[in-house]
């Protein structure tokens, strides 16, 4: 579904086909924008995209995928595509030793030491940051006054707000910093109802849904930079456009156009957590290997590694995903509590720090650093926002809410409303983006 050429003329241009990117594009086509996908390498899809190797199917970045919501679910349906959930356990935390399994809101519960309503409580807090990003100067203030004085405990750090829980520490590693309350339970709560797996088929079905909407998904067209009524490709060719929605991320963006207030609040943040990457093959099955389903956190020695699988026919594709190990600690470590998949090994490559552009097309893991200032300071809660400096330039993504795939999809539908002009009067009337879809 996706073409090497641009044909016809477009409403708007996107830049980058990630799953926020091609979300935004089903939304605006949906809406009757006409929309073009631009995307630098040979294949759609960003973090969402596979890649077969030695018999086994891999995921470039997708490697789980926790519980969505109902509004998330309904983009999805948007792109034409659909959820399935997953059964089992949906955690395994290992730490030093120790083991902990979650299979429900109950093992969360004792697990974690803590309420699940407290903690969804807790995560519902970003619903205002996504308002204090949406609504007019004057409101946005008012909010964050309101966000300031009435839930001061969301800056908080996570693990004291969680009254120490040493196990909800190993999220750390994930996000590659210590997370403040409202992150750490945003993350937490899309944990706790157990796993849920997007279509094997994701991203052509969104490449469809928009060339039926009669837009276009092309792949081996690189942005050069964005112009007010377009983009510039590396070849020099001029791709105007009313509107142009970045889906690169905020430093990507920065580099190809003039928003230095942007560029501001990206260099002091800096980017998020490099984690490397292993590939592993296993010619079994996941009883044989004794590896259980869901998502297994490994923390020894204050250094973290996160497994997921992926059964293929008789074949398990293992992901191994770490910040602070090189390959050979991360197998070592992996095989240490799970002894019985090394007799079943066929194959395995890495992509280090430096080598993980190979497969992600960046270095760093989630975009930009999730540190306490990008959530607790006003002026980059405003500043990384679907508008941007430029009238007819939006981002999309995860620098504008917070990581994972929910965000994303979420961003998708906050910039799709920027795009499409949503006030506050059409949220009263009951005409905004989700009341129209």
């Amino acid at each position: 579904m996706c073409s090497r050429t641009i044909k016809g003329s477009y409403d708007v241009v996107v830049i980058g086909s990630g799953i926020s990117g091609l979300a935004t594009a089903c939304i605006l086509g949906r809406l009757g924008k006409k929309v073009l996908v631009l995307e630098q390498h040979d294949r759609a899809g960003g973090c969402l995209h596979t890649f077969n190797e030695g018999g086994y199917r891999f995921s470039s970045g997708n490697h789980y995928v926790g519980e969505f919501d109902e509004t998330s679910i309904k983009l999805i349906e948007v792109c034409g595509s659909s959820v399935q959930k997953q059964e089992g356990t949906i955690e395994t935390f290992i730490r030093d030793g120790e083991k902990k399994v979650i299979s429900d809101r109950q093992s969360w519960k004792e697990v974690m030491g803590c309420e699940p309503g407290k903690v969804e409580r807790m995560a519902d807090t970003m619903w205002w940051i996504a308002f204090v990003k949406l609504a007019p100067d004057w409101l946005a203030y008012l909010a964050w006054c309101f966000v300031c004085i009435f839930y001061t405990s969301s800056f908080t750090q996570y693990d004291v707000w969680m009254n120490g829980s040493g196990w909800c520490q190993m999220q750390e590693g994930d996000v590659g910093c210590k997370p403040i309350a409202m992150i750490g339970a945003a993350v937490s709560r899309h944990y706790m109802d157990g796993l849920s797996k997007l279509s094997d088929k994701f991203v052509y079905e969104c490449c469809k849904t928009i060339k039926s909407q009669s837009g276009s998904v092309v792949v081996n067209k690189r942005v050069k930079s964005i112009r007010d009524n377009g983009v510039i490709l590396s070849d020099d060719l001029f791709v105007p456009a009313n509107q142009v929605v970045s889906s690169i991320g905020a430093l990507g963006t920065c580099a190809i156009s003039n928003l230095p207030q942007l560029e501001s609040v990206v260099t002091g943040l800096g980017q998020s957590v490099l984690h490397g990457f292993v590939f592993v093959g296993l010619q079994c099955s996941r009883k044989e290997a004794a590896i259980p389903c869901g998502v297994i956190w490994i923390s020894e020695n204050e250094r973290y590694l996160f497994v997921s699988s992926d059964e293929q026919e008789g074949k398990l594709a293992v992901h191994l995903v770490s910040e602070d190990m090189d390959t050979d600690a991360m197998k070592s470590l992996f095989y240490k509590y799970y002894p019985n998949a090394q007799n079943f090994e066929k194959y395995s490559d890495d992509a280090s720090h430096y080598s993980v552009d190979k497969y992600l097309g960046r270095h760093a893991s989630y975009g930009l650093s999730c540190r306490a200032e990008r959530f607790s300071t006003y002026a980059n809660v405003r500043t990384l926002r679907p508008n941007t400096a430029l009238p007819n330039l939006y981002l999309t993504g995860q620098d504008v809410l917070m990581p994972g795939i929910v965000s994303a999809l979420t961003t998708a539908m906050m910039t799709s409303r920027q795009v499409m002009g949503v006030t506050l009067m059409d949220t009263i009337r009951g005409n905004d983006i989700m009341d129209i879809l």
